[in-house]
């Protein structure tokens, strides 16, 4: 019994089953390599579902405060005249924190364009440290993530 039930924790106990139970009764070498990176992609997708809605509910406030900043640094460029500042999400279900997540995706990117057109180098500065941190949390969670046995 798993005295805590989170995807995680399901997740993981997958990946102990696979490895512990299954793994010792595969001889062949590629069927080892296929559950090597099954539990590899099982780890990944247990580190995501225990953080990824915070994350991206974290980074969308992060989106929407540049927005404004950049809303009204670029106010007199007529560029900025149909950009919105990203809404929170409607609610906290994966599907809505994805869509305001993308929504303050687009608007980032279109205003770190226009930042750059613009010459103002602290806007993009502020934009590009968002982009930085995305980065550096992706890095943290797949690591030296590799596809066993794979050559692409």
């Amino acid at each position: 019994m798993i005295p805590r039930p989170t995807t995680e924790k399901l997740i993981l106990e997958c990946c102990h089953n696979l490895e512990q139970l299954v793994a010792p009764e595969v001889g062949a070498s590629a069927a080892q390599q296929a559950l090597a990176v099954i539990a590899t992609t099982l780890r990944t997708a247990a580190v995501r579902s225990a953080h990824e809605v915070a994350w991206m509910l974290e980074e969308t406030d992060l989106m929407a405060a540049y927005a404004r900043a950049g809303l009204d640094a670029l106010s007199g460029t007529p560029e900025v005249a149909d950009i919105v500042a990203p809404e929170p999400a409607a609610s906290y279900h994966l599907d809505d924190v994805v869509s305001a997540y993308e929504a303050g995706s687009i608007v980032l990117a279109r205003l770190l364009e226009l930042a750059a057109d613009a010459g103002e180098d602290e806007l993009r500065a502020q934009g590009r440290a968002i982009l930085a941190r995305r980065i550096d949390r992706e890095n943290e969670i797949n690591g030296a993530y590799v596809l066993v046995g794979r050559d692409d």
